[in-house]
């Protein structure tokens, strides 16, 4: 089986996401949080900096909330997961629109 060169780019430029961040992309110095546990807590959640990318500590508490009153059995891990994927892909499409818009315009969209 032969794969074409020019559909495996096409496939391989549609998951293209470039990185906005600023070096250094690894630290080895851990962000600490210490908070103690008491008996009204629900859950706690053990993240990467990746999913603050896309949401802020209160819609992390809201979805993890929301998902567990509506899907007690569910798992809500996954859930954030699934989120946090479609929140970048919303912002891949909207760089890549305005990018495009950018490009047809001769560069007078900001």
């Amino acid at each position: 089986m032969s794969v074409n060169p020019k559909l495996n780019a096409a496939v391989l430029e549609m998951f293209r996401n470039e990185y906005i961040g600023t070096a250094p992309y690894v630290s080895c110095f851990p962000s600490v949080r210490h908070h103690r546990l008491c008996p009204r807590d629900q859950f706690l959640i053990l993240s990467s900096d990746g999913l603050y990318q896309y949401l802020n500590n209160e819609e992390v508490v809201s979805q993890v909330e929301s998902f567990m009153e509506k899907f007690p059995e569910g798992d809500p891990a996954q859930h954030l997961i699934e989120e946090l994927l479609l929140r970048a892909a919303k912002k891949a499409v909207l760089l890549d629109i305005h990018n495009l818009l950018n490009d047809i315009s001769g560069g007078n969209i900001n």
